[in-house]
């Protein structure tokens, strides 16, 4: 396996003009796009995707599904522009077919829609925006995590099944962060005491653990992403108000709370995979990531890992000649692989239909402080918006 860094190139490349030739024979390597957040306040997250799909082609001594791959990384730095000038080089310079790698809505709204318009299929590994949901949707547009909702949803089960009458919201104002907040409040069952906006990658919450400690809330749902979440917890149990529970969805992973430590005592999150999550293919990740890396993937790296088993299935079906797009997509759709939550499938709108769990915090044997599964909160959950699909 080819793994490349890629650096923004400056002059504006026209997309019209990105796709031309058809990759040549089945033992070319394949070229992806692997466009990711890795540094940053969020970079976290794109570190533990972009190392799970390593991973998964390191597995096959560089390949996925058979077929030789050459992996194109580059940081887009949580800046969309920055993206934007990444993406238009991989098109038109490199010739790539095929992207994956986004984390952030904010990048992903910026190039997703150029990359389809030129003709290239995109498999969105992180939440994908409502925008490219429903009527919106696109053939060579996947979702391989989940649609942009369902973490706020997931949340706003667990709440629900914990009995929380009342509490405040805290998420960063940018597209993500809205959805987030919308989707919780429309499914939580209680009362919302008071929303709080801050800005993306804002590390500073004087101001707004200030609120919270004037309103004393049961409950607070949290959608801080990546540094912005250990920042507001440490922050929070330095406040003396550490005891409220945290309803934080898939942005608390076992780093955060083995970096918090006590902090992380009240966090309870969602997700459609968990480290201790029990089925064969989860297993083998987990054993060879940390063995790989030296700690606990996250739900990001299980994502990726997906992805990456996904494209090899697509790979493999289509003996490594991604010309067809007609054939890629259809080999993407059958999804034939071991996917690490025990089973995948998608939706109408090409977004995963799968089962969210719950996880609270307690500490190991060594005393260090671990998300565990606590059960199931949604089933067989998928978009809200995919009988709008319409292609």
């Amino acid at each position: 396996m080819g793994i490349s860094a890629v650096k923004p190139h400056l002059a504006f490349l026209s997309a019209a003009l990105a796709i031309g030739a058809s990759v040549a024979h089945a033992q070319s390597p394949v070229k992806i796009g692997l466009i990711t957040t890795l540094s940053t306040a969020g970079g976290a997250l794109g570190q533990d995707m972009r190392d799970a799909f390593q991973l998964a082609a390191k597995e096959e001594g560089g390949k996925l599904g058979g077929v030789p791959v050459d992996l194109m990384v580059a940081d887009d730095g949580l800046n969309p522009n920055t993206a934007k000038d990444i993406a238009e080089r991989m098109l038109q310079h490199d010739g790539i077919r095929l992207f994956t790698g986004i984390i952030y809505t904010n990048v992903t709204l910026a190039i997703v829609p150029d990359l389809l318009r030129a003709g290239a299929v995109v498999i969105q590994n992180n939440t994908g925006p409502v925008e490219l949901d429903g009527k919106n949707c696109n053939p060579n547009l996947f979702g391989s995590a989940w649609h942009g909702e369902a973490p706020g949803e997931s949340a706003a089960a667990a709440a629900n099944a914990r009995n929380t009458k009342q509490l405040m919201t805290i998420v960063p104002n940018y597209t993500s962060g809205l959805e987030q907040r919308g989707a919780f409040k429309r499914g939580f069952k209680g009362q919302i005491l008071d929303d709080i906006l801050v800005k993306l990658n804002q590390t500073d919450y004087a101001a707004e653990i200030s609120q919270i400690k004037l309103r004393r809330p049961e409950g607070i749902y949290m959608f801080l992403p990546g540094g912005m979440g250990i920042s507001f917890m440490r922050q929070l149990h330095q406040a003396d108000i550490g005891d409220i529970p945290m309803y934080a969805a898939t942005t608390v992973s076992e780093q955060v709370t083995a970096t918090v430590g006590e902090a992380a005592r009240n966090v309870v999150g969602s997700a459609p995979w968990t480290p201790d999550l029990d089925n064969p293919a989860s297993r083998k990740f987990v054993a060879e990531f940390r063995e790989a890396y030296k700690r606990t993937p996250t739900v990001y790296a299980a994502n990726g890992y997906d992805t990456a088993k996904l494209i090899g299935s697509a790979l493999a079906a289509t003996r490594g000649d991604i010309s067809n797009i007609a054939a890629v997509r259809k080999a993407i759709l059958a999804a034939k692989f071991d996917s690490v939550r025990g089973k995948f499938a998608f939706g109408a709108s090409q977004y995963p239909v799968e089962d969210w769990y719950m996880t609270t915090v307690s500490k190991d044997a060594s005393g260090t402080y671990v998300p565990h599964n606590a059960g199931k909160v949604l089933t067989a959950h998928g978009s809200p918006y995919a009988d709008q699909c319409k292609f």
